[in-house]
């Protein structure tokens, strides 16, 4: 019975993940045609309002409005790829961090680039007339680039070894790379003790750190 119930769970979730991009996918042009709409009923109501300040004011409330669902759609969808877990290796008892990607999340992403890809040709048709199509493929080529943790590991050892031969004190410390340890969706490299980045504001405030002070100005030179 346990095995049984086991291979049930099995292909739930393998239809699960066959069904998840057109889930996604239906999400967001159902979402993003709501704001679609939202925007031009507010054009043809605009349309027909002569004071200037009054339409302004129409504006500034449907972009209020389309700002807070557009971020409801991202926070919704969701947008993390990958984990980083805290390790020690057994041999050397080092500490490392463990950068994991999700599964399936490359696809996933991908299905968000070419629905914008095409939410993007259809307003740059209809709409705008500016070459939105080609941001987004920009966009894509960059995100690729994200998934590829081997040239991540490989730019991280050249920054590495360019801070080391100018002999500078860098405002960064750049983690060492695990030699063997590192795969398109794998890296491990060496754990450094710090700061969360949320937590910035309020250590810098500890310590006394002025944004705009001189401390602040030599670190980013």
């Amino acid at each position: 019975m346990p095995l049984a119930l086991a291979q049930l769970q099995d292909l739930r979730d393998r239809i699960s993940d066959r069904l998840r991009p057109w889930s996604r996918s239906a999400q967001f042009w159902v979402r993003a045609a709501d704001i679609y709409t939202s925007y031009k009923v507010c054009q043809l109501r605009a349309g027909f309002v002569k004071d200037e300040d009054e339409r302004e004011a129409m504006w500034e409330q449907q972009h209020e409005l389309g700002a807070q669902k557009m971020y409801s759609l991202c926070s919704e969808l969701g947008g993390l790829f990958l984990k980083v877990h805290r390790a020690r290796l057994k041999l050397s008892n080092t500490d490392v961090a463990v950068k994991v990607q999700h599964p399936g999340a490359e696809h996933l992403m991908m299905v968000d680039i070419r629905n914008m890809q095409a939410m993007a040709l259809f307003l740059q048709k209809y709409d705008i007339n500016f070459d939105l199509f080609s941001a987004t493929k920009e966009m894509e080529k960059q995100i690729c680039y994200e998934f590829d943790f081997v040239r991540e590991a490989s730019a991280m050892e050249r920054i590495r070894e360019f801070l080391r031969i100018t002999n500078k004190k860098p405002p960064v410390m750049v983690p060492r790379v695990i030699p063997g340890m590192v795969t398109r969706e794998v890296l491990v490299m060496e754990f450094i003790k710090g700061t969360p980045i949320m937590n910035l504001g309020n250590e810098m405030a500890r310590r006394g750190i002025d944004p705009s002070g001189k401390i602040a100005a030599m670190a980013k030179q």
